[in-house]
C-alpha cells in the first residue's frame, strides 16, 4: 500500500496514517530525514539485529514508524525496490516482531538500505510528553477497525476513482 500512495501521490514525503492517528493542526514544518517516526519508549531493536546487521545503519533506536510517521517517497521506493527476502527471513529470526508490524518492518526497511531515520517532533503518542504540542497524534488503539465518518469516507473514495 505504500508503493502505491508513494507512485499515486507523486509527492516527496507520505505521512504514514493509521486509525487512531488525528492530524490536530497543518504541519508547516518539512522534514529533515529520509524517514522520521515516534519516539516509542517502549520498544528497541534486538541488540542481535545492531550487531549483525551494522550499528552504523541502524541509526533509529525506536520502532517508531507508526501512524503520524513521514517518510521520503524516494527512498521508500528505492528501498522497496531492494528488498532481500533472505536477509529479511534472517532479521525475522533473530527479532520476531518484523514482518508482524507494519511500523517495525518499514523502520527495518529502511535502515536497512542504509536511510536515515529519526525522531519526529510533529508527532506525539497521546498522554507522553510533549504531545499537546504535537501536530499529528498517535492516539488509541479504540478507532482501529471503525467505520470512516461521511467525510472520510467521501474523501477516500474520491481519490480511488482517478
Amino acid at each position: 500500500r505504500i508503493k502505491v500512495a508513494a507512485l499515486w501521490c507523486n509527492c516527496d514525503y507520505l505521512v504514514y496514517m493509521e486509525d487512531d492517528t488525528f492530524l490536530r493542526r497543518p504541519l508547516l514544518e518539512k522534514p529533515e530525514h529520509d524517514a522520521g517516526g515516534l519516539p516509542h519508549p517502549d520498544f528497541h531493536w534486538v541488540k542481535g539485529i545492531q550487531e549483525k546487521f551494522g550499528a552504523g545503519n541502524w541509526s533509529y533506536t525506536s520502532h517508531g514508524m507508526c501512524g503520524g510517521s513521514y517518510i521520503r517517497t524516494e527512498a521508500f521506493l528505492d528501498a522497496y525496490s531492494r528488498i532481500n527476502w533472505t536477509r529479511i527471513d534472517e532479521m525475522k529470526s533473530i527479532d520476531e516482531l518484523i514482518g508482524r508490524h507494519s511500523d517495525i518492518t518499514l523502520a527495518m526497511l529502511m535502515m536497512d538500505s542504509g536511510y536515515i531515520l529519526r525522531p519526529w517532533k510533529e508527532v506525539a503518542r497521546k498522554y507522553h510528553r510533549g504531545s499537546m504540542e504535537a501536530k499529528l497524534l498517535h492516539a488509541e488503539k479504540k478507532y482501529y477497525d471503525k467505520p470512516l465518518n461521511k467525510f472520510d469516507g467521501a474523501v477516500i473514495s474520491d481519490r480511488l476513482e482517478h
